[in-house]
């Protein structure tokens, strides 16, 4: 199995996917997979052996969203292993993943996001507003250049993101997008962009330095201006959370969403944000009336013959 993962991650996961999943299936493999089954022979690896990873895993107080990552890259590597004709089966297809509790998803209220907006600081509060106002991931905001920026048609292009001190393409194809900016995002961003003299090519929310800006210092930021907005915890995700809920909230089409936040599908989107939309068939008898006969349906109610 050993020659198996080294072979799985030199010849796929080094060469198709990027540095941020790199890190992941290296650690995975080394710290998980390679010391469980190492100098077992593939063949011999049964359903039952895989199962028997998981119980120990969850043993040793990893969660089931974790342990179920362990399967899942376990079960790839397996699955090129058959491709490339090392390996005859997949153990991982028929084992009994741990169940996922569906986390709550947390996300701001317009009451919350206006305290959170006054309790900001200035420095700090044009990366807020973006992210709350725009649902773009981290790393596409910790890459944006001014370049990226169109104030006339007031859209923002995503082209890039950083993760782990690099950047790194998008995280899929569709998240390489354009994304519309509100009225007040435009103007903050412009007054940022005046007072800064930023160039074309130069980030538009740096570190310190004047380099990309580091996510632990981002978060800090977040968590400062909580605490002053006397608001509780919440992760850099949620912000993506709230500009969804807002969006749902307004009645927007769910495929524009999707595209806003750059989802490989629309099936992602109805999966996380489903839960918030509103029930389909609520009133759809009266607009389906309203749609035959246009005007109020009541001369239209004749009654029963006598």
């Amino acid at each position: 199995f050993r020659e198996l993962a080294e072979k799985f991650l030199s010849g796929y996961v080094e060469i198709r996917l990027k540095r941020s999943s790199r890190i992941d299936y290296n650690q995975v493999c080394r710290n998980h997979l390679i010391p469980f089954f190492g100098d077992r022979h593939v063949s011999s690896i049964t359903a039952s052996d895989v199962q028997e990873l998981i119980r120990k895993k969850l043993d040793d107080g990893l969660s089931p969203r974790t342990v179920n990552k362990i399967i899942t890259i376990l079960g790839k590597a397996f699955n090129h292993g058959i491709k490339w004709g090392l390996v005859e089966k997949n153990p991982v297809q028929n084992v009994d993943r741990p169940r996922q509790e569906q986390k709550e998803m947390d996300f701001l209220s317009p009451e919350e996001i206006r305290k959170l907006y006054d309790a900001c600081d200035p420095y700090f509060l044009p990366l807020l507003l973006c992210a709350i106002c725009t649902g773009m991931r981290q790393g596409e905001l910790l890459a944006l250049v001014w370049d990226d920026i169109d104030f006339e048609q007031r859209r923002l292009r995503i082209t890039k993101s950083f993760s782990c001190g690099h950047l790194t393409g998008p995280k899929s194809f569709r998240s390489r997008r354009i994304v519309l900016m509100t009225p007040v995002l435009s103007r903050v961003l412009a007054e940022l962009k005046a007072w800064t003299d930023g160039q074309p090519d130069e980030l538009v929310f740096p570190g310190n330095d004047g380099g990309h800006m580091s996510p632990y210092v981002l978060l800090g930021h977040l968590e400062k201006a909580l605490k002053a907005a006397g608001l509780r915890y919440i992760t850099w995700h949620s912000l993506r959370h709230t500009y969804a809920a807002l969006m749902i909230s307004l009645g927007e089409n769910i495929v524009f969403i999707s595209r806003q936040l750059g989802h490989s599908s629309i099936s992602t989107t109805i999966d996380l944000y489903g839960h918030l939309l509103p029930e389909a068939s609520a009133g759809v008898g009266e607009r389906l009336d309203e749609l035959i006969f246009g005007i109020q349906t009541e001369i239209y109610h004749k009654g029963m013959p006598e």
